[in-house]
């Protein structure tokens, strides 16, 4: 959705609009963006630590963990990798909040989308398949 402000026919009124729209939009994206990481990490971490057991050396006790856990493991560290990629849009952002681009702001939100991709591909997707797959695979109780 994002990318229509890329469109050519309607690029340069972007940029004269993207620095309104991104500051009213952007501070709720990223309370729900910080909300669902905190959610997903502390009920995936649950899940890990309920289903650890604690008669076993840990060692043994994670080697043992079952299919479901492993993936909760992997959906937390996915979910806490979207918070790597701050350092790279960051600064298309703060640019596109200020209105202090001197390209437009077209181009930092080009700039953004392209780490968004990236980003998507190897931290978001991958937590969201993993939590998926924890949740079908779960043999516990409730």
């Amino acid at each position: 959705m994002n990318s229509a402000f890329l469109h050519p026919t309607i690029r340069r009124e972007a940029d004269v609009v993207l620095p309104r729209w991104f500051n009213t939009v952007f501070q709720s994206g990223v309370t729900v963006v910080v909300g669902l990481i905190a959610i997903t990490s502390s009920t995936s971490i649950a899940n890990i630590y309920l289903s650890y057991n604690n008669d076993l050396p840990i060692t043994e006790g994670i080697m043992a963990l079952p299919f479901s856990a492993k993936m909760y493991a992997l959906g937390v560290t996915c979910a806490l990798g979207h918070l790597t990629f701050i350092p790279w849009v960051a600064p298309p952002i703060e640019r596109l909040r200020t209105n202090t681009s001197k390209r437009g702001g077209s181009a930092e939100m080009e700039d953004w989308l392209s780490v968004h991709r990236i980003r998507w591909t190897v931290a978001d997707f991958p937590a969201w398949a993993a939590i998926f797959l924890a949740v079908l695979t779960f043999e516990g109780t409730l």
